[in-house]
């Protein structure tokens, strides 16, 4: 019996072994630039300002061309709402607010050299828009919400040493413009964010 249990134990560690062997594994770490779009509608006008901010990466690859990852964002930006009333009178507030994103992507990648290899995301999430409670924020009630997004992108990773590769992309946000759940400040559209981003890549 023990001999039989010692026998599975290594054919166990031997598939384990080949499985992780065969792993392509990597994760990275990104710092981006965030540019939102204005978002208009319901007499409101949504106009966020441009932040940055670092974007965490894990990626499996399946076969040689198709690899899925999830991602996980932090940036941190102003929400500037002007609301228009029917006698034509404008007020304006402010939200500074956290923004995490949590995302998972399909990844395509055409073809590869020994050092670049280019590729292509498309998938989707959430995220999180929550109200950084200080001074700044001149509008009340604001509170945390969700909305899901549309995550798109490309670009290419380029091998520096055995296992650490230079990674530069584009991703593109799709999502409902945020109104922290404050009556009047929805604008009714969709926003997008616009985020390049450089890193460094670390393979398993």
């Amino acid at each position: 019996m023990l001999r039989g249990f010692a026998t599975v134990v290594a054919v166990v560690l031997f598939f384990a072994s080949v499985v992780l062997a065969q792993s392509r594994s990597d994760v990275s770490i990104n710092a981006f630039g965030s540019f939102v779009t204005q978002s208009s509608g319901q007499q409101v006008t949504l106009a966020p300002t441009a932040s940055a901010g670092f974007l965490v990466t894990y990626r499996h690859a399946l076969k040689q061309r198709h690899a899925v990852e999830l991602n996980y964002a932090f940036s941190r930006n102003s929400q500037n709402y002007t609301v228009t009333d029917l006698s034509g009178n404008q007020s304006s507030n402010s939200i500074r607010s956290s923004v995490h994103e949590a995302s998972a992507d399909y990844v395509f990648t055409p073809r590869k050299s020994a050092r670049l290899s280019p590729f292509l995301l498309a998938g989707g999430g959430a995220l999180i828009f929550s109200p950084v409670s200080n001074s700044i924020n001149t509008a009340s009630g604001a509170a945390t919400e969700a909305k899901g997004v549309f995550v798109y992108g490309g670009g290419a990773d380029y091998r520096l040493l055995r296992n650490v590769a230079l990674r530069l992309q584009y991703r593109g946000l799709l999502y409902q413009a945020p109104d922290f759940n404050i009556f009047g400040y929805s604008t009714g559209g969709w926003q997008h964010t616009a985020e390049p981003s450089a890193g460094v890549v670390y393979r398993f």
